[in-house]
């Protein structure tokens, strides 16, 4: 039986990948500075666009104000109504669940090797101290100071 280094687990290797700093970083926006990846700010655009682009009758630059009058009218509630201490609390308790507590995969790609480690103990082999997981230590901190 081959060892677990000869398996690539795409469930762990994205910390890796060329950039991943892109999804997982905060960005700057237009708004307060909240806190959101680039890749999430530019999905939810794509998705508000596709959706008021499918509305029947609806011109093309009444579809682009509707998708920015709602992108900005939703980070400026968000940012109101739930604090970036809050904010950082929540999204802080769903990676200790996501990194900590669940086991496994979400797919069998290779045959149960990782059913009984979670994602943390996955990631880089279980080597402690990498730079992928340094850097996913440090984001909450930041974000938090």
């Amino acid at each position: 039986m081959e060892s677990l280094e000869s398996f690539t687990n795409s469930n762990s290797s994205w910390p890796n990948l060329r950039g991943a700093f892109i999804a997982t970083s905060g960005a700057s926006g237009a708004v307060e500075n909240a806190d959101c990846s680039i890749a999430t700010n530019i999905f939810v655009l794509f998705i508000l666009r596709f959706g008021t682009g499918l509305v029947p009758g609806m011109t093309a630059e009444a579809a682009w104000t509707i998708t920015n009058l709602t992108y900005y009218l939703v980070r400026i509630l968000c940012l109101k109504f739930l604090a970036k201490t809050a904010q950082t609390i929540i999204t802080n308790i769903i990676t200790f669940i996501m990194f900590h507590w669940v086991l496994g995969v979400p797919f069998q790609l290779n045959q149960g090797e990782y059913e009984d480690m979670t994602l943390w103990e996955q990631m880089d082999k279980g080597e402690p101290f990498t730079p992928a997981k340094k850097y996913l230590t440090a984001i909450p901190i930041v974000i938090l100071v």
